[in-house]
C-alpha cells in the first residue's frame, strides 16, 4: 500500500470517528434537553471526546504521511462560539463532528483522485472542525462538573 492509499485510510478513518462523536453529541443533548439521565450523557460525551482525539490523530497521520509537519491541532483546541448550555454545546459540538466527517471524506476522496492540495484545504478544514468540537465538548463537561459541585454543595 502506497503513502496515497495509507492517507486515504486515514481520513475515511478520521471521518468514521467524526461521524461516531457527532450521534454521541446529539444522544447527550437530547438527554440534558429532556433534564434526565445526565450520568449517561456524561459518558455519552466522554466517549465522543474519544472518538475526537482518534479523528484528530488519524487526520494528523494523514498528513504526515504527505510529507507535512502535522499541525498539533490535538493539543491546541481552536476558537468557537460557546452556547450557553450543555444541551446547545452537545449540538454545536455534533455539528462540528459532522462538517469535520465531511471534510475528512472530501479529503480521502481528493487524496484517492490524486488531488494533494485540495485534499489538505479538506483536512485542514476537518481541524478546524474537530478542534472547535473538542473546545465545545470541554466546555459542556465544565458545565456538568460545575452544576454536580452546585448541586452536591446545597443542604439538603
Amino acid at each position: 500500500m502506497d503513502q496515497q492509499q495509507q492517507a486515504t485510510g486515514h481520513h475515511e478513518a478520521a471521518a468514521y470517528h467524526h461521524t461516531e462523536a457527532m450521534q454521541l453529541h446529539q444522544s447527550a443533548s437530547m438527554h440534558y434537553a429532556i433534564g434526565k439521565d445526565y450520568a449517561h450523557a456524561a459518558l455519552q460525551a466522554l466517549t465522543a471526546h474519544g472518538h475526537a482525539v482518534m479523528a484528530l490523530a488519524r487526520a494528523n497521520a494523514a498528513v504526515l504521511l504527505r510529507g507535512g509537519e502535522g499541525d498539533g491541532a490535538h493539543d491546541q483546541p481552536g476558537m468557537a462560539l460557546l452556547p450557553p448550555c450543555c444541551a446547545t454545546h452537545h449540538d454545536a459540538a455534533a455539528y462540528h463532528h459532522k462538517r469535520a466527517a465531511k471534510q475528512n471524506t472530501l479529503a480521502a476522496s481528493q487524496q484517492h483522485g490524486g488531488d494533494i492540495t485540495r485534499a489538505q484545504h479538506a483536512a485542514a478544514l476537518a481541524r478546524h472542525h474537530a478542534c472547535s468540537a473538542l473546545q465545545l465538548s470541554n466546555r459542556a463537561a465544565v458545565l456538568h462538573a460545575q452544576a454536580g459541585a452546585q448541586i452536591s454543595s446545597e443542604p439538603a
